[in-house]
């Protein structure tokens, strides 16, 4: 089911979606920077939770999904594994924090605040919008 919400949300060609193991799945999106990949995240914890599908051991009730979300630039064979690890570590991070989230690493968290504004020129720390 979460795979095939992710393939309605892939809004590149060249996004592919897969699945990752026994409960995971990997959306791969080489033209999407890590906003985007936020966003689309999001669309798809969004899309899972408006399914709105039992589920008896769930606290919430219902189905819902916990993701984790990397940006590598591949640099000879370490991108993919790089890639696999940084976005294994936040949906470890996700399903910490409670489930039913979406979590990105450090990459993500700053290129996402970059494009949003949230960085001052002369430091590194998000401070929010200014």
């Amino acid at each position: 089911m979460a795979t095939s919400m992710a393939t309605n949300h892939a809004s590149a060609v060249s996004d592919v979606t897969a699945r990752y193991g026994g409960e995971a799945f990997a959306i791969l999106m080489p033209h999407t920077d890590g906003f985007g990949a936020l966003m689309m995240a999001e669309q798809v914890r969004g899309a899972v939770l408006d399914r709105d599908l039992p589920h008896q051991g769930s606290p919430y009730g219902i189905v819902s999904v916990s993701i984790g979300v990397a940006t590598v630039v591949p640099h000879g064979d370490q991108g993919a594994a790089l890639l696999v690890a940084r976005a294994d570590a936040a949906l470890g991070e996700a399903r910490r924090q409670g489930r039913n989230r979406v979590e990105a690493d450090e990459a993500v968290v700053a290129a996402a605040a970059t494009a949003a504004g949230w960085f001052g020129a002369s430091d590194n720390k998000a401070r929010g919008p200014q």
